[in-house]
Order: C-alpha cells, then structure tokens, then sequence
C-alpha cells in the first residue's frame, strides 16, 4: 500500500497538465465529455484499478479504486485487517468532505462512527488499532465540533442546529450505550450550560 501510494502520488506529479484540465471536461452531474485520449487514459487507470477523481475546488486527481485493495487481500489477511479494509472501501466510495463542508450526510456520518467505535471494541490488540482510532476520533471530531462550512451551532438562535439536533438524538436514542452517544450527550450538555464554542472541544476532551 505504501508502495502503490508513492507511485500513485509521483504519476499525479507528472500528469498536472492533464489533471489541471480534467474540470474542463466536466458537462454535469457525473457527466463528462472526455477526449480520445483521457478516455484511453482512463480505461487504463482502471486496469490498474485506479481512476481520476473531482476533489472540489477544480483539483483532480488519480486514486486508487475504493475497493481496490479489498479485492487485492480479500481472504488472504485477519479479520480485523479484513474489517478495516473492508470498512476503507466503502469510506472511500464518494469524497467525504470538499470545502469544508460534509459530502454525505449527517446520519451517514453517526453510522460510520458506530462502524469505527465497534472496530476498536473488537480489536483493541490488532496491529491496526492506532489507525482504527485515529479514524474514529477524526470523525468525532467533526461530527461534534462541526466544519467550516457545516456548523453545528447557530449562534443567532442560541441552539445547536435543528438538522444536527435530530441526527444527535437518533444516535443517542439507536445507540445509547456506545461512546459515540456519550459524547454527543457531553456536546448537548455543554451547550445548555452556554459554555462558549472556543471552549467545546477542551470541554468535551474528545480522547478520553
């Protein structure tokens, strides 16, 4: 994986010219009027499992297949390297966030964590267990603390948002023991004591 990734980076290197235009042949929605050329390109890509990818903000770039790697190791490493590959996959399917703001929804998010929390319950002695959790408390981290362009908190109306509202209650209400809904519970209860925003991440301590 490293390897592929270093190759993966050095190809998007020498292909700026390319990747630098690829927006241009954007037409719609998942649409594109692609050239000879950079359809010849792609096909190739995808022989090698690698594809051209919008990152926001008119970057493309070359990655990996989101499930390239399951199909590479697919019964042919443990189970929790099968887990975490597996969960990758599905992660990696559509870009998580561009411009600071959340690409899958709310409730998708409150799920993933769930998914990353019972990975690190299952395996807490696995090789992969730093990063199972890193992946979880960077999660978290947005989930409850917000983005740039998705605030939690609507400083006009003094509340936490009604659409991020209903997501903590129904994770809270799906998942009452997990410590996903433990430190939403904290994140609520910070707010309703007017605990000033600077102040919420320090409050919630989201490591412990």
């Amino acid at each position: 994986m490293k390897i592929r990734d270093k190759y993966t980076d050095c190809f998007n290197d020498s292909q700026t010219e390319i990747l630098d235009k690829y927006v241009d042949y954007h037409t719609g929605p998942d649409t594109y009027n692609l050239p000879d050329n950079i359809k010849k390109m792609a096909a190739e890509l995808n022989k090698a499992g690698l594809e051209f990818r919008e990152m926001g903000e008119g970057f493309t770039e070359i990655h990996s297949l989101p499930g390239y790697y399951e199909s590479v190791f697919k019964n042919k490493v443990t189970p929790d390297y099968s887990a975490y590959i597996s969960q990758m996959a599905k992660d990696n399917k559509e870009n998580y966030a561009i411009n600071g703001g959340l690409m899958i929804t709310w409730e998708e998010l409150g799920d993933r964590l769930i998914v990353w929390e019972n990975l690190m319950n299952k395996y807490p002695k696995s090789q992969l267990i730093k990063s199972i959790t890193d992946n979880y408390y960077s999660y978290l981290s947005d989930y409850l603390l917000g983005m740039d362009s998705d605030l939690i908190y609507d400083s006009e109306e003094g509340k936490i948002f009604d659409d991020k509202m209903e997501e903590y209650n129904r994770i809270i209400k799906k998942y009452p023991n997990s410590r996903t809904a433990k430190k939403t519970k904290e994140l609520i209860a910070a707010y309703d004591a007017h605990t000033p925003e600077d102040q919420i991440g320090e409050k919630l301590n989201l490591r412990r």
